[in-house]
């Protein structure tokens, strides 16, 4: 069988043709190839996130209805210093009288009266008068007390009343609170009444937090004269004329 004449480029000499082996090669070395292809590709894949992941930080989320419960909890503007709202805080963190309804007598605790009377002479030496034997009333209160006793004087001695409170436990003058005070006249050799009134706290207010009380305090109140001038006052049986004491509720 005849052989197919050749009817290329005539070439000058060998040099100009390539070999097969030449023609691999550059085929092998040409951009991009099979292997740049997978390199670029797994290059690129890499600054992108799987599906894995995606689920993994779309787990930390909270759900819709989460918010929504959230929200519900939060209190709209508009119910603040409304009726059926919630009230404000003024400057000094308490709540304006504005928006306080009328306390009325659940205020004040009383008048509570003396439970025991004493007659009793002494000199500057602090004896029991009177005694009020409230108990536990289950508020926390600050007391005050009203009382008018009728006390003698000898030798120009001035009498003086003082109203002590104290836990029920502790009943003596040097364990109790001073919370009330009255003095008599002086050159007064006879009966007189004392007038016992509240003694705030920077007038001679004795005793342990003096102000405040609490719920579970078992109230105990007595009334002590003493002279100021260590002369001899009496008080006889049923001179304590008037005597109340009251507690004035702090806290709800």
């Amino acid at each position: 069988m005849p052989g197919y004449n050749y009817v290329g480029r005539t070439p000058a000499n060998s040099q100009d043709l390539m070999t097969k082996l030449g023609v691999v090669t550059q085929v092998n070395s040409a951009t991009p190839n099979q292997t740049s292809a997978a390199s670029d590709v797994t290059n690129a894949a890499a600054l992108k996130a799987g599906k894995s992941y995606v689920d993994t930080q779309a787990a930390t989320f909270a759900s819709v209805a989460y918010y929504q419960a959230q929200d519900a909890l939060n209190l709209p503007l508009s119910d603040i210093a409304v009726a059926g709202g919630v009230a404000t805080l003024d400057a000094t963190g308490k709540i304006p009288m504005s928006q306080i309804p009328p306390v009325g007598t659940g205020y004040v605790l009383g008048p509570f009266g003396p439970t025991q009377g004493y007659a009793v002479s002494t000199g500057s030496t602090p004896v029991k008068v009177c005694d009020w034997d409230i108990g536990i009333q289950s508020v926390v209160f600050e007391p005050w007390v009203f009382c008018s006793i009728l006390a003698g004087a000898s030798n120009m001695g001035r009498p003086m009343i003082e109203v002590g409170i104290s836990n029920g436990t502790t009943t003596l003058y040097s364990e109790q609170a001073i919370i009330g005070r009255g003095v008599g006249r002086t050159f007064w050799n006879d009966q007189q009444v004392i007038n016992v009134m509240p003694v705030p706290l920077v007038n001679g207010q004795t005793g342990p937090d003096p102000t405040i009380y609490t719920a579970t305090y078992h109230v105990f109140c007595s009334a002590w004269l003493s002279d100021t001038q260590n002369e001899t006052v009496t008080v006889e049986d049923q001179a304590v004329l008037s005597g109340a004491v009251f507690l004035v509720r702090t806290q709800l």
